[in-house]
């Protein structure tokens, strides 16, 4: 266990906390792979979905180890910014306009760098959806 923990947790409820983390990593499936073949046909609505609920749940284990790894700087806390920004992008940004053309919003959430440049790497699940895509190549 590390030094840096929640501080109003004890000892067991923080190996708890842990125990349910690894066991949501088992459960939860890998995040759908997202290829170019399918941005050029266009995502469907189930795909959108899919892509939508792996960032989310990355957002609920990035906050859920910061119980058991408190730690806001350096690789952590890109994780947790790179997990909440992909929530900000497949939730609260098509939320704004009503859920209208959410493939199309999810669709520039995997294309448009410029926009939605990747974060810290184990907080973002757009390496495991486009894991051929190299986000920092050069056009």
């Amino acid at each position: 266990m590390s030094d840096w923990v929640s501080p109003d947790l004890s000892k067991e409820q923080l190996q708890e906390v842990q125990e349910i983390y690894s066991r949501l990593t088992e459960i939860f499936p890998d995040p759908v792979v997202i290829t170019d073949e399918d941005l050029e046909k266009g995502l469907t609505e189930d795909q959108a979905n899919l892509v939508h609920i792996a960032a989310r749940r990355m957002l609920l284990l990035q906050m859920l180890m910061q119980e058991f790894h408190f730690h806001r700087m350096d690789d952590c806390g890109d994780y947790l910014t790179a997990a909440t920004d992909g929530w900000d992008y497949t939730f609260s940004r098509p939320w704004a306009d009503d859920f209208q053309n959410f493939p199309d919003h999810i669709k520039a959430y995997l294309t448009d760098m410029d926009t939605y440049p990747y974060g810290g790497s184990d907080g973002e699940v757009r390496h495991s959806i486009r894991p051929d895509f190299d986000p920092y190549k050069e056009d």
